[in-house]
């Protein structure tokens, strides 16, 4: 029986490992036949923008990885609205299947996941 995870990322992509170990998690879940929801919160939301050049800063640009994620169909992306707003970020900066969502949808989506993580 397949399980679902929601995973949350509220930190930036860049700087830290932890964007790229969600996006690792996220990939082994749906490697065992989980369903996954990635939930981008505060600088997370950076992860899901498109046109980022990394690489000149010597990191991987995740946001190629968090587009595999979606086209899978075996995961969602949710994107915080309010952190989308308070950084200038619009719907159309993000990667396809990025679903801008409202502060009461990401919570349920957390509240009805088997399993949460927080990054």
């Amino acid at each position: 029986m397949a399980k679902s995870l929601a995973i949350a990322i509220t930190k930036a992509p860049f700087g830290t490992i932890h964007a790229a170990e969600a996006i690792r998690l996220a990939n082994g879940a749906i490697s065992y036949g989980h369903e996954v929801t990635v939930v981008l919160i505060g600088d997370g939301i950076y992860m899901a923008k498109t046109g980022q050049k990394a690489e000149e800063a010597g990191w991987t640009s995740l946001s190629p990885l968090l587009e595999k994620l979606v086209s899978s169909g075996r995961a969602k992306v949710l994107v915080d609205s309010g952190s989308a707003v308070e950084r200038g970020v619009r719907a159309e900066d993000l990667v396809a299947g990025a679903a801008v969502s409202e502060g009461r949808s990401i919570s349920l989506a957390m509240a009805d996941a088997d399993r949460c993580v927080v990054f």
